[in-house]
């Protein structure tokens, strides 16, 4: 594929901001930034900087609007807005490639 790293930057609650270069996105002051690689995510925030491995997921889901990664000790939501839909495909070939897709919980 590639690719060697997938970066999204979320406001808190509420999705991310424009893409600036090829699946990039600049954070600022109250966003997360996610980094996808093969070996995990690294999210950073202005508290500070922290890696999960892969290993730390069971699985993921496809929520729509996004992804929700699932692990005995970690749940990370990453929105898909501000994506561009070649980054979304990229991230979701990440996800495939690396976690199992799990069913989206039924009401």
């Amino acid at each position: 594929m590639g690719l060697r790293a997938l970066v999204v930057a979320a406001r808190l609650g509420r999705g991310a901001g424009d893409a600036e270069g090829p699946a990039q996105q600049d954070a600022v002051s109250d966003l997360q930034r996610l980094r996808f690689d093969d070996r995990g995510v690294e999210i950073s925030t202005t508290q500070g900087t922290r890696r999960l491995d892969w290993t730390a997921f069971s699985g993921w889901i496809d929520l729509g609007i996004g992804w929700m990664l699932l692990g005995p000790r970690h749940e990370l939501p990453v929105l898909r807005r501000g994506l561009a839909p070649a980054e979304a495909e990229r991230l979701q070939a990440l996800l495939g490639a690396h976690l199992v897709r799990q069913e989206r919980p039924r009401r």
